[in-house]
């Protein structure tokens, strides 16, 4: 199954000698070891270990094509300019819009997805929604605030590849993988009966201990998904969750597969 990732991408093309060296040096993944036409999820992050930029990556020979949502572009290209110094290659910005397509795998792939970019996307499925909230994949626009944007609290230290040597923000990473492994927070899908409402406070009891961004979703007729944070102790315990309303939630976050709500 293919379907058709919504938002357009622009394209900003490394090449020349020092090209993979680079990008490998700046970014989160192991791009020495990226296979031609083979596309990966990648991190830009500050030497404080926030995200700056998340995108996609691809090789061809010595050229490196990075695809990004276009409200990331600005941000990207002025951390590359940041770092490019001496080194011998040449930064382009492809104008053509380009679309990004996934392909749900069972072995390989980030999180069981293959990506891939193309000019068209015409008979792709459109149910890009359906697969990021099963997935818990972030919208940028949506679920990325601006006190949001911290590796182990969205989920995406796989982005962050271990063993890989230096790159920015390495130190903070592998700080918190070797002392807890996690935020205070984590990224979730909540789930109900009945509709949730974009920027809903989470609560457990009187204490609030959530919040609901900006992604909701019908996955079924009795259905209702939305992703946002909750604060990492409480998604551990089975504990009852609920709006300012009152409204019963369930979460599922990294490693926990369900939890019992009273109704």
């Amino acid at each position: 199954m293919q379907t058709r990732l919504p938002n357009k991408f622009k394209t900003i093309r490394i090449n020349g000698k020092d090209a993979v060296d680079f990008a490998h040096r700046i970014f989160s993944r192991n791009l020495k070891s990226l296979s031609s036409n083979e596309a990966l999820p990648c991190l830009a992050l500050s030497p404080q270990g926030r995200i700056v930029s998340w995108f996609w990556i691809s090789k061809f020979v010595d050229q490196l094509d990075i695809f990004v949502e276009e409200i990331q572009f600005a941000k990207l290209q002025d951390f590359i300019n940041t770092y490019h110094f001496q080194d011998e290659l040449k930064l382009t910005t492809i104008d053509q819009h380009y679309h990004g397509v996934c392909r749900m795998t069972l072995n390989s792939g980030w999180r069981g997805l293959d990506f891939s970019f193309v000019e068209s996307v015409e008979g792709m499925l459109d149910n890009w929604d359906l697969i990021r909230f099963q997935k818990l994949i972030p919208d940028w626009k949506l679920d990325a605030g601006e006190d949001s944007k911290l590796v182990f609290e969205f989920g995406l230290e796989d982005l962050c590849d271990e063993n890989k040597g230096c790159y920015i923000g390495q130190e903070i990473i592998e700080r918190v993988r070797s002392r807890t492994g996690r935020g205070r927070k984590s990224f979730c899908r909540f789930e109900s009966d009945l509709e949730i409402r974009p920027n809903s406070s989470v609560y457990h009891g009187k204490n609030h201990v959530g919040q609901i961004h900006g992604s909701v979703f019908k996955a079924s007729k009795s259905v209702y998904w939305a992703l946002g944070f909750l604060d990492t102790e409480t998604l551990r315990c089975s504990e009852l969750l609920s709006l300012e309303s009152g409204q019963t939630l369930r979460a599922f976050g990294p490693g926990v597969e369900t939890r019992t709500v009273a109704s």
